[in-house]
């Protein structure tokens, strides 16, 4: 079981992360879904159906289990859509703390292209490795699909849809999403230059990637809720 004190804990970092996503223009009116799974729980804290995301606060989300059961809805408000996809995440991979939905501008635009990103800057090598899924025919073939083909990729491109950041840490998949949209935006932008295009060198080697470094993510968080 989760300890004391854990569930108000993590309502607390689901706010952050959807008025966070909300200011960088990662939100869609009243509709996308983030996640978090409360720790040594089978449980998730959803966002409401028919709010936005700078609308909702700690005591109007709602929590269903692995399965979308819901556990309690908040008074005067709907559940939320069924989130088959994210509870498929969950189950897949237990170490997933949070799994963030969004569909972009350019994350839509990057996923058009038969060649996904490009390793034109930083952020690609920073959110890689990077699974791409075609925009499927019925739901039950891009479930199928995304079971069958995932591995322990925590960037997902959408084709024609979206994106999908998941990390084992609230701090990353937020952090995740923003290095996501940087690299699916200069990608836009560079594609509309003449002339051959730069990459980076093959196996190139970062000193540091953000995501896996503990000390980035938690002071990256603290610069949010200070």
């Amino acid at each position: 079981m989760s300890k004391p004190g854990s569930e108000k804990l993590f309502r607390e970092k689901m706010i952050v992360l959807l008025q966070q996503l909300h200011k960088w223009g990662l939100s869609e009116l009243i509709f996308n879904h983030v996640t978090v799974r409360i720790p040594d729980t089978d449980w998730l804290l959803i966002n409401p159906q028919g709010m936005m995301f700078a609308q909702v606060k700690e005591s109007d989300l709602v929590c269903i289990d692995l399965k979308g059961a819901v556990r309690e809805t908040p008074k005067q408000l709907r559940a939320p859509a069924p989130s088959r996809m994210h509870c498929l995440l969950h189950q897949q991979d237990p170490e997933i703390e949070c799994i963030i939905h969004h569909h972009s501008e350019d994350s839509i635009v990057a996923s058009l292209s038969d060649h996904g990103l490009r390793p034109f800057n930083q952020y690609v090598e920073f959110v890689k490795p990077i699974l791409s899924i075609d925009f499927p025919k019925n739901p039950d073939d891009f479930y199928s699909d995304l079971q069958s083909r995932r591995q322990k990729e925590r960037t997902l491109l959408l084709k024609n849809h979206g994106a999908v950041c998941l990390g084992k840490s609230c701090e990353e998949a937020l952090l995740r999403c923003y290095m996501l949209e940087r690299a699916c935006r200069i990608q836009n932008r560079a594609q509309s230059l003449s002339g051959n295009l730069s990459e980076l060198p093959p196996g190139v080697k970062l000193s540091l990637n953000p995501l896996e470094d503990d000390k980035t993510l938690q002071d990256f968080w603290k610069s949010l809720v200070s």
